[in-house]
């Protein structure tokens, strides 16, 4: 299950152009506090680089990014994708709370449903569910 952090701060500027498979985002050196401080080593924060004509979502590994190593992440979150050109230097990336995130938080229905396993399991529908056998 990924862990997912946040924080209203988290707000920059790429310092560098990234190209459209680019995998490292590099941003202001008094940003990255807002996007990695406080956080765990496994957790992720999902961002959103953007401008007047394109947005896209990218899940940031807290764990293996840092001021010198840049932002590092995974692109494309949610459906979104990346311009054919890549982000240029200057583009906006801001820490979000999305849709995919909240639609997993919330409460499907009145009871869970569950999905059998046949190793005689039984597996959660929704990212965090717990499932308990009753009988």
């Amino acid at each position: 299950m990924t862990v997912y952090a946040h924080n209203n701060a988290a707000c920059s500027r790429l310092t560098a152009a990234l190209t459209a498979s680019g995998t490292t985002a590099y941003i202001g050196e008094g940003d990255y506090r807002a996007f990695l401080a406080g956080h765990g080593s496994t957790e992720k924060v999902i961002a959103m680089l953007l401008n007047a004509s394109a947005n896209e979502l990218v899940e940031i590994d807290v764990g293996a990014s840092g001021v010198a190593d840049g932002l590092t992440i995974s692109r494309g979150k949610e459906g979104t994708s990346s311009p054919a050109g890549g982000w240029a230097k200057g583009t906006l990336i801001i820490g979000m709370l999305t849709a995919g995130q909240l639609d997993n938080a919330r409460q499907k229905a009145d009871h869970s449903t569950v999905d059998y396993n046949p190793n005689g399991g039984l597996t959660a529908s929704y990212d965090g569910e717990k499932v308990y056998q009753s009988d």
